[in-house]
């Protein structure tokens, strides 16, 4: 049976890519449309971004899937090590990189192009202190935080039982709607808009 399942979240995960295709597909149209195009790809754009939106939610309980039920997940000291080498360090690195990408871009733009100033030299660092060291790695940072808080939730759901979990989660789900609809976050479109004017 659970290899079964197993196969199942392979197939989801599949699905889930080609999903994430379709979406930044739908968005890069989005982004470069302009009066005078056909109306009737702009719809099948925004379709395609509307349907495959779902994608990046999937992956997020794909990941609870196979850690919360896990036992190792319950070793604070083991995850966080493992973590850290498998997320932790690539993350960094490749923050690292795309910083430096988008200081040698905006010193092009500075002193090449001319086209834009010295205040926004602080930008890249302080985005990369915001979560979104560029526009695409806002999810491993989120990510971070859901594997920081795994051990606690793996632990709190071995003792609280099937119903109580799946109550809990519930009403995680509608104060999580309800924060959503009244608090303006900060983060991931406003770092998108900003990258997209470096």
């Amino acid at each position: 049976m659970e290899r079964a399942h197993e196969r199942e979240y392979d197939l989801l995960r599949v699905i889930c890519c080609a999903a994430v295709v379709v979406l930044h597909t739908g968005s890069i149209y989005l982004a470069g449309w302009q009066p005078g195009m056909p109306a009737a790809n702009r719809t099948a754009a925004a379709l395609m971004q509307s349907l495959t939106r779902d994608a990046v939610p999937l992956f997020v309980m794909l990941s609870g899937a196979f850690l919360l039920p896990d036992p190792k997940s319950r070793d604070f000291r083991q995850f966080y090590r493992k973590s850290w080498k498998k997320m932790g360090v690539p993350t960094l690195v490749f923050s690292a990189l795309y910083v430096t990408y988008a200081y040698a871009v905006l010193l092009a733009k500075i002193y090449i192009k001319h086209t834009a100033g010295t205040d926004q030299l602080g930008q890249p660092l302080a985005m990369w202190l915001n979560g979104v060291p560029y526009f695409h790695m806002w999810f491993m940072y989120m990510l971070a935080g859901l594997y920081a808080v795994t051990p606690v939730l793996a632990f709190l759901k071995q003792r609280m039982g099937e119903r109580a979990w799946l109550a809990a989660g519930v009403l995680c789900t509608l104060a999580g709607m309800a924060l959503s609809a009244r608090t303006a976050l900060p983060g991931i479109s406003s770092g998108c808009c900003t990258w997209d004017t470096l």
